[in-house]
């Protein structure tokens, strides 16, 4: 839980990158507000249901200890451990298990909620950016053609940024360059 609520985080933190990064691309930067929106929503979601789960991990995790320990005694000792003993450390999960669940259940849906929303504008992000890469990639061919037609040369800068440009332009990878990033599983389409 806790990983994940780290990744979650980070994402909150790319998500600022574009906002800058992204100040003149009104249809990025729109986008990206946007996700940031959802991802604090989501963090404050995340927020809740930590303050539920954690505390009960950790009891959660003794309750488990003891019953492993018995166990482990059980057959050191070839004794038969009483099984009200067994019984009393299930209950007691039951029972933390029971006392946690009324207070998730309404977080569940604003939790899938918000994954999907924001899942779904990081792919719009990935196509978008694709679009703007793509453009990018054919403006500055077309501007090297005509620069070569008028000098008989290639302008030395244009040469530098040329390696930069050999991207991929498949929405995949743009995709998997942002989930990867964002530590988000990605998806091929």
């Amino acid at each position: 839980m806790r990983g994940h609520t780290a990744s979650t985080s980070e994402c909150g933190s790319t998500f600022e990158e574009v906002l800058v990064i992204t100040e003149g691309l009104y249809d990025v930067h729109s986008l990206g507000k946007d996700a940031a929106a959802v991802n604090h929503s989501l963090m404050e979601d995340l927020s809740k249901a930590n303050m539920v789960l954690l505390p009960r991990e950790s009891v959660l995790t003794k309750d488990a200890t003891v019953k492993t320990d018995a166990m482990t005694r059980e057959r050191e000792t070839k004794l038969e451990i009483f099984p009200t003993h067994g019984q009393a450390i299930y209950q007691s999960c039951c029972l933390r298990i029971r006392e946690a669940c009324p207070t998730l259940k309404p977080l569940v849906p604003l939790l899938t909620f918000s994954m999907k929303e924001l899942y779904s504008m990081l792919t719009r992000l990935a196509r978008i950016a694709n679009l703007h890469v793509g453009n990018l990639h054919k403006t500055l061919e077309g501007l090297e053609a005509r620069q070569t037609t008028t000098t008989g040369s290639k302008i030395l800068e244009h040469e530098s940024l040329e390696p930069q440009l050999k991207i991929s332009c498949s929405t995949t990878d743009v995709e998997k360059v942002i989930f990867s990033r964002s530590s988000l599983p990605s998806r091929q389409f």
